[in-house]
């Protein structure tokens, strides 16, 4: 391999890792095989693989380097679909029909009161944090009842009565919820780049959300982890706010841009289906990268 084929394979690896949370790449060179030893992070879970780059050597230049990216990325969703797969197939070996789990779901404590009196709960900030009985059901084909083609989910809040009945408290409630949340949800990041027609200036910030779309409104609990912010503020190299104004997911973006976000934010969000949503707070927070905490920023208005 030349020099130059080199330098661009590298050039592609680092835009790959500042375009993918959680992807580092490293270029390994063999006899007959130039390849990328490629490990990212999916929700909690890391996926490594290595994506054989040989056939694109002696043609590569800065035309088509473009092409090589979109041939990695490819040859990514290909593995990360088959992990998947791999992971589904489990569940079905060990569970053939239904499945219940607990897990966190946050909400605003002004708003919710008297649902507060009702339900096991534990503050967090300045918010309130219950728990969700999710019930995963086997979608199987007719006629075949060993034939499981996904889950359809259904949630329901545990009440202080339920929590009673499962003859539980609020320690093991939490214990069971802490562990299942980030692995049930899986939660994802994308990267957006928006231009602010007014300074000029150039806002990148990132949607935190869940994977199962049939659970729209959970993506917020991801202020439980802050480890899941931990990549973002090592791409921008930053302190991070965060805004929830949802409790289907984040909006975050550096401390160290100077555009106000407030009305590309929420323009972004009217352009969605808001039947989902569930209001959660206008306060914004604040991700410290030496301490990994989150912490009350303030409030923003519309």
């Amino acid at each position: 391999m030349n020099k130059k084929d080199k330098d661009i394979i590298i050039k592609v690896i680092k835009e790959l890792e500042n375009n993918i949370i959680g992807l580092s790449c490293e270029l390994k060179s063999g006899i007959d095989v130039v390849s990328i030893e490629c490990n990212v992070c999916f929700g909690n879970k890391n996926i490594e693989t290595e994506v054989d780059v040989t056939q694109f050597i002696g043609r590569i230049n800065e035309e088509n380097s473009e092409d090589l990216q979109i041939f990695i990325l490819n040859k990514l969703t290909d593995y990360s679909n088959k992990i998947r797969k791999d992971y589904i197939n489990k569940i079905r070996k060990n569970n053939k029909g239904n499945i219940e789990e607990i897990i966190f779901s946050l909400v605003n404590p002004k708003g919710n009161e008297e649902k507060l009196k009702k339900v096991p709960h534990f503050y967090f900030l300045n918010l309130a944090v219950t728990y969700k009985k999710v019930k995963r059901k086997a979608i199987k084909i007719k006629d075949n009842k060993d034939n499981i083609i996904g889950y359809s989910f259904s949630d329901e809040d545990i009440s202080n009565e339920m929590m009673k009945e499962m003859k539980t408290d609020k320690e093991e409630l939490y214990r069971m919820a802490k562990e299942k949340t980030k692995d049930f949800l899986e939660f994802a990041v994308d990267k957006h780049v928006l231009g602010d027609i007014k300074t000029g200036e150039v806002l990148t910030f990132y949607s935190v959300y869940s994977q199962i779309p049939m659970l729209p409104t959970f993506g917020a609990t991801a202020l439980l982890y802050p480890e899941i912010f931990r990549k973002i503020s090592e791409v921008e190299g930053s302190n991070l706010i965060i805004h929830a104004k949802y409790s289907n997911e984040l909006i975050v973006h550096s401390e160290k841009c100077k555009v106000d976000v407030t009305e590309i934010y929420y323009n972004l969000l009217k352009k969605e289906d808001n039947n989902i949503r569930e209001r959660l707070t206008d306060s914004k927070y604040y991700y410290n990268r030496e301490t990994e905490q989150i912490s009350m920023l303030g409030f923003f208005k519309l």
